[in-house]
């Protein structure tokens, strides 16, 4: 106790000090264990706070991480012409473009053969142009 005494009052005159951590008067005994009490309490919050705070910061770095992987996996619709049944479309649309059709023609043949895109909507020059980017970028290596 004198210990605690002297760390947290130290300006006091170290007599004094002594003659409290010592003394025998019964008020004073009451006081002191108070004192040591909470400064357990205290020293227990301050523990509980810094588990608080790890566990914070480790649920922090688990969602960080959780997030790199996230914008890592693409997520959504896989592109026109990865899948192997949208073969004969691409050949037809490459096959249009090479015979000198525009991006908005090749669309509009599409359409009137009836024929959908991937999300069953009619065909426009801007998809027409990302399935020949995508074309020319498989067939350039």
């Amino acid at each position: 106790m004198l210990a605690y005494i002297l760390t947290d009052y130290p300006s006091m005159d170290l007599e004094v000090l002594q003659r409290i951590a010592t003394s025998e008067d019964s008020d004073i005994k009451i006081v002191l264990k108070l004192l040591e009490e909470s400064q357990l309490n205290l020293l227990n919050e301050r523990k509980y706070i810094a588990e608080l705070e790890e566990k914070l910061d480790s649920d922090s770095a688990k969602r960080d991480k959780t997030n790199t992987i996230q914008k890592q996996v693409k997520v959504g619709r896989v592109p026109f012409g990865s899948n192997p049944k949208d073969k004969p479309t691409i050949d037809l649309i490459v096959k249009l473009i090479k015979e000198g059709g525009s991006y908005n023609a090749v669309a509009i043949r599409l359409n009137e053969c009836g024929l959908k895109t991937q999300s069953k909507k009619l065909w426009n020059r801007q998809q027409i142009k990302n399935v020949m980017i995508r074309y020319k970028s498989a067939n350039s290596t």
